[in-house]
């Protein structure tokens, strides 16, 4: 059980980081490319139906939920860097240039 944990945090981190950089379509190579091993994996050491079928899952949440992560981050810093458009607003501008009374 402690692997197929360890297995989801290495998928939440490798998600996490996919997140920051690319669209979500990279998920789909990602989940192809890490689910074929290892179903094969546990076919060639005959490993109970139900501990392959975890593994899997748990190999093909884990970057979705880090991807989702990852985006949620860099989203934030977007938008901590760009200024903000309601300082464009003429009527803000006005009042913000008046002088105090």
């Amino acid at each position: 059980m402690f692997l197929i944990g360890a297995i989801a945090l290495t998928g939440v981190l490798i998600g996490a980081g996919l997140g920051l950089f690319f669209h979500v379509f990279v998920l789909v190579p990602v989940a192809l490319v890490s689910v074929l091993p290892a179903v094969s994996v546990s076919l060639a050491h005959e490993y109970e139906m139900q501990a392959m079928v975890i593994s899997a899952i748990a190999i093909l949440i884990g970057p979705q939920i880090g991807y989702l992560v990852g985006s949620g981050i860099q989203t934030f810093f977007k938008a901590r860097r760009t200024p903000s458009a309601v300082a464009d607003e003429p009527m803000i501008e006005a009042t913000l240039a008046r002088p105090a009374e």
